[in-house]
């Protein structure tokens, strides 16, 4: 076994705490925002890399397994129900059937 120094104990846990932190820190970002926002003509998933489409280039719709997709020209949001409040659900499904949209399989 090789031998290491103290410093490169103390640096492993720094690098491990750190990455700790953040970890928490999206936790924290992620339970204090809404899933789903809807708001000036675009629907996003807010956060560092959430997909933000605009409202008027959705073609279409589908749903799978309980969860909705909605397609853009390049661009698919997933949209999973189970995180999303009953009440805010119904508003988000009354939403989608204001598009008129086609279905998709």
């Amino acid at each position: 076994m090789i031998a290491t120094s103290d410093d490169e104990i103390a640096g492993k846990d720094l690098g491990y705490f750190a990455f700790g932190l953040v970890y928490f820190g999206f936790y924290i970002f992620n339970y204090t925002q809404n899933y789903i926002v809807v708001k000036n003509g675009v629907i996003k998933e807010p956060g560092l890399f959430g997909t933000k489409l605009k409202i008027d280039e959705i073609t279409s719709f589908r749903k799978f397994a309980g969860d909705y997709i909605l397609v853009a020209k390049d661009k698919k949001l997933h949209i999973n129900t189970e995180l999303i409040d009953p009440h805010s659900l119904q508003e988000l499904l009354e939403f989608i059937e204001t598009l008129e949209l086609k279905k998709g399989k």
